[in-house]
């Protein structure tokens, strides 16, 4: 287990490192929109991300997560000649589902532009920049699931964590006189920032495949395509989880609305980032190691990985419990009602941590139906849930509704996890961990305003700090202390 992990722990690292850098970006990108140009300006903005995002599963059809498990295999069986064939597959059949998507988008032009968005500006150039941002979207995916099957995380993270969302925010900020007056243009910065990742994976690409695109006989692409359906009806579900809160809330209320929920889930976001940057490595992993046979080995590594998921996400989640006014208000005064959202958001992050990987753990060991099912079910009621409580709670029945969606959807995964795997990923001892961290916050949230601005910012980093080590055992000193000299090593 040493050998995976400090090999996983290594990648995740850098990983780690590229989604600090684009949480910060992206906060920073948030604080300038809604600063700069107010709450309608940035609604409409994660509004038009929202369309692009759902439209875009059904071009890519699952099937970038399908070339990730399906080149695993072949990379794992050494048969690496064969991966191109999956992505000039995936990304010929994607083309043509973009066209028809197209088509569609221009019968429907005028509700749009005008009954989603409520912009007066022509129809023709709002189609024309979703429709490009989605090809650009699916065919960064295809090639993200491409390269990180082949262990090319160094290349994912530069494209997705840092290049992408730094154009984004240089853009809004060198261009703000210029597009407060056209906001037709706010799509362009997404589509071009967008466009340079794919780019820079393009490069990378021309050297990765050479020799690479041997034909694939019929029948693999049959199971590559029965493999990706599932897969794709799954990832509908996640969308609809993930982006339909703003559209309800765009619907039901207003552009501001949706600026001033997002401001707060962009912030909650935040909380799974080392999770996130294990889930770059950890899917692979989990190929490789079912696989050969040791499922044991492989729950035991990661259930370590999401108790240290947890501490960090925890100590995070303790700043928002004590600092929640202070945090939403960095985007402007406006903001001042994304509190309540910021705190559900998170509280359901929490969970969604502590249980561990269990969507990777299922969809990688061949359990791709039973994650739709329960997929559909959560789905489901997300949709109901937001229909009930948007329309009279607004932002904070669009938070309620996704984090009570979230936690059941985990919980039935884990479940699933237990049924059919004979095991969990979920944290070690994770009430007593979440206990301690909410209960120490509680107690400083009491000091708010009673004492000094930076004397309970030092008493929070100093808690932080106690409580994670308290947490962590001698042997994960000991793993972490090789694991920076190895990488001190080849830094060298």
């Amino acid at each position: 287990m040493s050998i995976s992990l400090h090999e996983i722990t290594q990648k995740a690292l850098f990983g780690m490192g590229g989604k600090i850098i684009r949480v910060l970006f992206n906060f920073a990108t948030a604080v300038v929109l809604g600063r700069f140009y107010g709450a309608h300006f940035m609604g409409v903005y994660f509004l038009f991300i929202s369309v692009v995002n759902i439209l875009a599963v059904p071009v890519k059809l699952g099937m970038h997560n399908g070339i990730l498990k399906s080149v695993s295999l072949i990379e794992m069986h050494k048969k690496q000649n064969q991966a191109g064939s999956f992505l000039r597959f995936a990304g010929s059949l994607s083309l043509l589902l973009w066209l028809l998507l197209t088509v569609l988008l221009i019968v429907f032009r005028e509700p749009l532009t005008y009954g989603l968005f409520h912009l007066k500006i022509s129809t023709g150039n709002w189609v024309a920049a979703v429709s490009t941002a989605v090809l650009v979207v699916v065919i960064f995916e295809l090639l993200r699931g491409f390269f990180l099957a082949l262990k090319k995380v160094r290349e994912v993270v530069l494209a997705e964590f840092i290049i992408i969302p730094l154009t984004i925010c240089l853009l809004f900020v060198l261009l703000s006189g210029f597009i407060e007056t056209q906001i037709w243009m706010v799509p362009m910065v997404y589509i071009f920032a967008s466009g340079l990742g794919l780019l820079y994976l393009f490069l990378k690409l021309k050297d990765i495949l050479t020799g690479l695109w041997l034909p694939l006989p019929l029948d693999e692409l049959k199971a590559f395509l029965k493999l990706s359906i599932p897969l794709f009806l799954t990832g509908i579900v996640y969308l609809i989880m993930h982006w339909t809160d703003s559209l309800f809330i765009g619907y039901f209320h207003s552009a501001s609305e949706v600026g001033i929920y997002n401001a707060a889930s962009r912030v909650a976001a935040f909380l799974p980032f080392m999770m996130v940057s294990f889930n770059l490595v950890l899917p692979t992993t989990i190929v490789r190691m079912y696989h050969a046979g040791q499922a044991l080995e492989m729950f035991a590594m990661i259930r370590k990985i999401t108790r240290w998921n947890l501490l960090f996400s925890l100590s995070a989640y303790s700043a928002f419990i004590i600092f929640h006014q202070d945090i939403v208000t960095i985007f402007g005064r406006e903001f001042i009602s994304a509190q309540v959202p910021l705190l559900l958001l998170g509280g359901a992050q929490i969970f969604h941590v502590a249980t561990g990987p269990t969507a990777s753990l299922l969809l990688m060991t061949g359990h791709e139906r039973r994650v739709l099912k329960v997929s559909v079910v959560t789905g489901l009621s997300n949709i109901i849930l937001d229909l009930m409580l948007i329309p009279k709670l607004g932002i904070i029945g669009a938070a309620a509704a996704t984090g009570i969606s979230l936690v059941l959807h985990k919980v039935l995964l884990l479940w699933l996890c237990r049924q059919h795997l004979e095991n969990s990923p979920h944290a070690e001892r994770p009430v007593e961990l979440i206990v301690s961290f909410v209960g120490i916050s509680l107690i400083l949230v009491w000091g708010y305003g009673k004492i000094g601005s930076l004397t309970l910012l030092f008493s929070y980093i100093f808690c932080m700090a106690l409580l994670i080590w308290a947490w962590l055992d001698k042997n994960d000193l000991i793993f972490f202390r090789q694991t920076l000299v190895n990488i001190t090593k080849k830094g060298g």
